[in-house]
């Protein structure tokens, strides 16, 4: 129909840039997935989110991960060990011109490998030392910067100073007192420029006795 002679205003769809996320962190991680969190201010079904993340050892970078109508997300398959940082934006689907500015910027490592496997090695007959051994890593992509093992006599409250080892290792040898019960555990740790060191799990505890002296 024509309004006094005129032809009818056209009418468009137009949405505005969806708001910045904000408060982008990590609330959990292990050595192969991490949960990210940010401001919970948006939750429009028609905003996705995007998630970019770099692998910043090797400069790896990652393809966006999507995430509609929530404000978390889990990366997984990621490396144990490696540092990465990660940005979120929101976009409106239907037109990807209608973007919004990047989060800040998250940094953070995830977990080094437990170590797994811890036993005594081999024919351990001395009376002052005893060694111990455990499963070398299974991951392809690993990342580990020392490891620390943690001796404590059965009948005492306390644990000694961890030995601290290479990353690399798989074996150590411990200072003991003849004809004492032990138990030892072992973690991996990874340390990254800026950022704090970083422990994986406690290994299961292994209990061995030492022979006693000879008469």
């Amino acid at each position: 129909a024509e309004y006094m002679g005129k032809s009818p205003i056209e009418i468009i769809k137009c949405f505005t840039c969806p708001s910045q996320p904000e408060q982008l962190l990590t609330e959990s991680r292990n050595s192969q997935n991490v949960k990210l969190v940010w401001d919970k201010s948006i939750s429009y079904e028609e905003v996705h989110y995007f998630i970019i993340y770099t692998e910043n050892e090797t400069g790896t970078k990652f393809p966006p991960v999507e995430c509609l109508g929530k404000n978390s997300l889990f990366l997984s398959s990621l490396w144990p060990g490696y540092q990465y940082e990660a940005i979120v934006y929101s976009q409106i689907v239907s037109d990807a011109t209608y973007k919004s500015e990047d989060s800040n910027t998250v940094v953070f490592s995830t977990l080094p490998e437990t170590p797994l496997g811890l036993g005594s090695d081999g024919d351990n007959i001395s009376t002052s030392q005893h060694r111990i051994s455990w499963s070398d890593h299974d991951s392809k992509k690993f990342l580990c910067s020392k490891q620390l093992c943690y001796l404590q006599r059965i009948d005492e409250k306390n644990h000694r100073d961890p030995v601290s080892i290479p990353g690399n290792e798989n074996c150590v040898t411990l200072d003991v007192e003849p004809g004492y019960e032990y138990m030892v555990w072992c973690k991996r740790v990874v340390e990254h420029d800026g950022l704090p060191e970083v422990y994986s799990d406690a290994s299961p505890v292994h209990q061995f006795s030492v022979y006693p002296e000879a008469p």
